[in-house]
């Protein structure tokens, strides 16, 4: 039976779910932070300024928007001869046209590389210099919410909707803050439940190429905990569902 699998599964007759991998379906180069952060033998954390600006800083939500239309809309054909770097060119502008919330009836093709991985780390500089403007995404209608205490009170209806969508397949944003000091946004792609009723999700962090993160929903204190980044002394913060629409 196993053979018989295998065989229909390289036939494409045979239908499996796609799982989503940051080491295969997002960015081979990671967005930075525009100042330095350390987190203290105390767990504090620490700003300062950079010696030498980041090279890449600020990108967070469009790296976001930007694998999730990959995971969305486009498809990668590696056995289809490479094209042009104008023409890839073209190919992501069609693409990053597409609102994340939307619907297409037919991938964008991207041929000659098996994945987003592969593809971003062949033509790096191409990419980024696509994703647009960082500073436009400081005016998102959406940003107001940073600092809404009312949202406290949507956390667990958040944490719900969350695993449910992931756990059909979907990929979602999440915008994670604690004004002042925290403002970054995530890929959700997996969830499992917890003890006690709450929740684990794993989230793609584009300040860590390649890596997995863990995102908590902490029912008995009605909040999330996201894991110890560089940036981020670890603990509790607030997080909204974004890009599900043109004012979310």
């Amino acid at each position: 039976m196993l053979r018989i699998f295998i065989a229909l599964l390289s036939l494409g007759l045979v239908v499996t779910a796609r799982e989503f991998d940051p080491r295969r379906d997002a960015f081979a180069f990671s967005n930075d932070t525009a100042l330095q952060y350390t987190v203290g033998a105390d767990g504090k954390l620490r700003m300062e300024g950079r010696k030498t600006p980041a090279r890449l800083a600020h990108r967070c939500f469009l790296f976001t928007r930007s694998v999730m239309q990959f995971w969305n809309f486009a498809q990668f054909e590696p056995r289809q001869r490479k094209l042009s770097e104008s023409e890839y060119r073209t190919l992501l502008r069609s693409l990053f046209r597409i609102p994340v919330w939307g619907h297409r009836a037919e991938r964008i093709v991207f041929p000659g590389y098996r994945n987003l991985w592969d593809f971003s780390k062949a033509h790096d500089q191409l990419v980024q210099d696509e994703l647009g403007s960082w500073l436009l995404t400081y005016f998102r209608v959406g940003n107001w919410r940073m600092i809404n205490p009312i949202l406290l009170l949507s956390q667990r209806r958040f944490a719900e909707e969350l695993f449910d969508k992931v756990n059909q397949g979907e990929l979602r944003a999440m915008y994670l803050a604690k004004f002042p000091h925290m403002n970054h946004v995530v890929v959700v792609y997996k969830g499992e439940r917890l003890p006690g009723g709450g929740f684990r999700f794993r989230v793609y962090d584009a300040n860590y190429a390649g890596e997995s993160a863990r995102l908590d929903y902490v029912p008995g204190r009605n909040i999330f905990d996201f894991e110890r980044r560089f940036y981020w002394p670890g603990g509790e913060l607030r997080a909204f569902p974004v890009y599900i629409s043109p004012i979310h």
